[in-house]
């Protein structure tokens, strides 16, 4: 009955743990046209068509380049002025 009780809880928090993650993924998903033009991290893309024919609709997406985390990047160059 204990174990029961432990599996499910874990299972909860992964599936909490793994929503979190892909929400956090981009801060640019589903801006509008004007909102994402005006972020210095975000890039408007013009919708486009393939060579099958498929049509993919404009969208916000982070630019190329653009670190997701600043916290990380901190820590990697504390680690490399501790190297020095």
């Amino acid at each position: 009955m204990q174990f029961h009780f432990i599996r499910i809880c874990l299972i909860v928090l992964l599936q909490v743990s793994l929503v979190s993650v892909a929400s956090a993924k981009s801060s640019c998903k589903d801006l509008s046209k004007n909102k994402c033009s005006s972020s210095n991290s975000c890039s408007w893309t013009q919708g486009y068509t393939t060579k099958k024919g498929v049509k993919v609709s404009s969208y916000c997406r982070t630019k190329p380049g653009v670190k997701k985390s600043k916290k990380k990047q901190s820590a990697k160059s504390e680690s490399k002025k501790s190297k020095k």
